[in-house]
């Protein structure tokens, strides 16, 4: 059985995240990551935000049936998109439940997904 394409709102929010695939700096350190500003936390909002509460109530399975890159970006979404987004609420953890099921035992779901993965996803350096 084929592994189903990268759904396209998952590849924008790792081109997002990482940066465009093929460029020299893809994947490795962005100051944004730990320092973020309002104006990137709006634009991930605007982008991601409705996504973000869907994967919360436990929607966006589809996009780890995609590989590693698909539940990589369910993680992304869920774990550091959501602290962007409700940056100083408790909504910024809400989605923890639903990353922690990601890898769920014995063998986490990530890990299922990422035997099937490209590694385009993958950051360089970890």
């Amino acid at each position: 059985m084929a592994t189903p394409p990268l759904p396209a709102l998952a590849a924008e929010l790792l081109t997002t995240w990482f940066g465009v695939p093929g460029d020299e700096h893809h994947g490795r350190f962005r100051s944004i990551w730990f320092s973020s500003t309002p104006a990137f936390d709006e634009q991930l909002q605007l982008r991601f935000g409705e996504a973000l509460a869907a994967a919360r109530a436990g929607g966006l399975r589809e996009w780890e049936a995609a590989g590693a890159e698909g539940a990589l970006a369910r993680i992304i979404l869920l774990d550091q998109v959501s602290r962007n987004v409700h940056r100083g609420t408790a909504l910024a953890f809400a989605g923890d439940v639903e990353v922690r099921g990601a890898s769920d035992a014995p063998e986490p779901r990530a890990a299922r997904a990422g035997k099937r993965g490209s590694g385009r996803g993958t950051p360089r350096g970890c």
